[in-house]
């Protein structure tokens, strides 16, 4: 499974651990941030998605998202969505392909279209996902965090996710958008994931680090006030164990990209 961190900006070098990348749009106006993605798209071995803004409570309208998207050269962009509204995101998608109808013929793009599959209900949710799979646009189907708080269940993707393949097989992939602070070992708890997820996206070890705490079972932390904004030593709490000395930090990065395989 391919790994996204998502660090605040004084610790944007962490982005070079992995080879995939989720950028922030309201985030390029800080000019390190814009840099830093910038090059990002610019590697071959990396692959850069473009979120929409909306978890961030900050989500930008359709065509500031095609823009961006093909001013940076992203690999994908995550489709606009409501939050637990399958009608509302199916619309946001719909939104977005007209957009690209409209645009292609004076800008061409490269890009692919992440759907995110919002909804409250199972039902609901295999109804956007059978929606969305309609359109060769949309290359990835994404499985947003909220699901384990709207099913109160841990597990919610890991069964979604063996639900998809056997329907669709290995058609299109699944990501895993963003972690849940209450299920910080999700990618490790379920075991086995299918192969169809092909990657998760997270700042769980940052925000757990923040709290001095470890991703383990039990420990639960939610992202910090002014985030992005916090400076590198609010993330130095040291820590020590069999394997030897590190930061809270580097522990945590280190088990989520051994948890994903991720080398």
């Amino acid at each position: 499974m391919r790994l996204a961190l998502i660090p605040p900006i004084d610790l944007l070098e962490y982005t070079e651990q992995t080879d995939m990348q989720l950028m922030l749009p309201h985030l390029l106006y800080d000019q390190r941030y814009a840099y830093t993605y910038r090059q990002h798209c610019k590697d071959p071995e990396q692959f850069v998605i473009l979120d929409n803004g909306l978890a961030e409570d900050a989500q930008i309208d359709t065509y500031q998202l095609v823009k961006i998207a093909v001013e940076f050269g992203v690999d994908e962009v995550v489709a606009p969505d409501v939050m637990g509204d399958t009608e509302g995101t199916c619309r946001g998608l719909d939104q977005i392909l007209d957009q690209l109808c409209w645009a292609t013929p004076l800008v061409p793009y490269k890009f692919g279209l992440q759907f995110v599959a919002q909804g409250q209900t199972m039902h609901d949710v295999k109804l956007g996902i059978s929606y969305a799979m309609q359109f060769d646009q949309v290359t990835t189907i994404a499985l947003p965090r909220n699901l384990l708080g709207y099913f109160h269940d841990g597990f919610i993707r890991h069964k979604l996710a063996i639900w998809f393949q056997e329907t669709y097989g290995l058609e299109r992939p699944l990501h895993l958008l963003g972690g849940h602070p209450s299920w910080p070992c999700e990618i490790r708890q379920v075991g086995k994931w299918p192969k169809v997820v092909r990657s998760h996206d997270t700042s769980s070890p940052f925000n757990f680090a923040y709290a001095s705490k470890n991703l383990r079972i039990g420990s639960v932390a939610s992202r910090p006030d002014h985030y992005f904004r916090l400076p590198h030593e609010a993330f130095d709490t040291f820590w020590t164990d069999e394997r030897g000395g590190s930061t809270v930090l580097d522990y945590n990065v280190n088990r989520l990209k051994e948890w994903c395989g991720v080398k």
